[in-house]
């Protein structure tokens, strides 16, 4: 590097990143303590979603040693893709106005086990896919205060008009645009680490900056959930 002898006591890349990655617990709870002042946790409903997190190309996953000592890397399936992959599932639970409110990694294709991670801190209303569906699961959330809301399956009755159906999946809809800011925008979906200690730190830090992000929009009176608002001179 030019002019390392002026910073003798610099240490190397890989220390840094180390040290960097025990600051996970501060950057979790920096981000609890934003969402607290948006009031995102005392909202009303909140919604949500999983999507893959895939560690190497399926096609690699026999050969590749990245995560193999880890129970939580696995296989999974994507339906959206239609594809099998090899890795985690993110799950990620949000406010109607797109605010972060809890999230976490798990072996993929067990949403509803993940969910009771991602909802200790909020209570009222849960929309969710149909993966969400289950009385013994529903009466399990009861009991944490929250009522889980799922559109039916093909052979049940729904038990919503048709309008109010279709405003809860409109509103549903909106925790993919939260996946897809942090996917498009975040490049979550990529692991880049080769333990669950740098995967967790990165994850965090990916989450602080989007609801940084929301923030500031907030303060800006804006409920546009777009994010390149931020760099705009004029407050939608």
């Amino acid at each position: 590097m030019n002019g390392a002898h002026l910073f003798p006591q610099l240490g190397s890349r890989a220390n840094f990143a180390k040290h960097a990655a025990n600051l996970w617990c501060i950057k979790k709870m920096i981000h609890e303590l934003i969402i607290a002042d948006m009031g995102a946790t005392e909202e009303e409903v909140h919604i949500i979603d999983g999507f893959p997190v895939p560690v190497c190309h399926y096609r690699r996953s026999g050969r590749s040693k990245i995560f193999k000592d880890v129970e939580a890397a696995t296989y999974g399936y994507c339906a959206s893709k239609k594809e099998k992959y090899y890795g985690f599932e993110g799950t990620i639970v949000v406010t109607t106005s797109g605010v972060i409110t809890g999230y976490t990694f798990t072996k993929p294709n067990i949403e509803r086990e993940a969910s009771f991670e991602c909802t200790r801190n909020i209570e009222g209303i849960l929309l969710g896919d149909k993966g969400y569906l289950g009385e013994h699961y529903g009466e399990e959330m009861k009991g944490d205060g929250i009522q889980v809301s799922a559109p039916p399956k093909e052979n049940m009755e729904d038990r919503e008009t048709p309008s109010f159906r279709k405003y809860l999946n409109d509103t549903r809809r909106k925790v993919e645009t939260v996946i897809g800011q942090l996917v498009d925008r975040f490049n979550i979906s990529k692991v880049r680490a080769r333990s669950l200690w740098h995967l967790t730190s990165r994850v965090t830090r990916k989450v602080l900056g989007h609801t940084i992000g929301m923030k500031f929009l907030q303060d800006r009176r804006d409920n546009s959930m777009a994010l390149e608002n931020i760099l705009s001179s004029n407050p939608a």
